[in-house]
């Protein structure tokens, strides 16, 4: 049988001063939750300048807790995964 993946299902790389964060099944509601693997309040630690996602215009308005990145992409639709790209300094 095949794997039923969902929207938590997330799978990282990195390079070129970028997070990748491929989503296995594109969220229907557009809204995207990246749950931090590092449980961590310290803003000195990672910090995100931009979120895109590739294939798509334009940048995302996006918000991070202790719990991840959150943003909610209006439009967004596909039967692939999605790939976010996160930039860091």
């Amino acid at each position: 049988a095949a794997t039923e993946y969902t929207s938590h299902d997330v799978r990282f790389t990195a390079g070129h001063g970028a997070i990748y964060a491929i989503i296995l099944k594109c969220p229907d509601d557009g809204k995207v939750d990246i749950i931090s693997p590092v449980k961590s309040t310290d803003k000195n630690k990672l910090i995100v300048k931009d979120v895109s996602v590739l294939g798509y215009r334009g940048h995302e308005d996006f918000t991070i807790d202790e719990m991840g990145l959150h943003f909610t992409h209006k439009g967004l639709e596909s039967r692939f995964p999605i790939v976010v790209k996160i930039e860091t300094a």
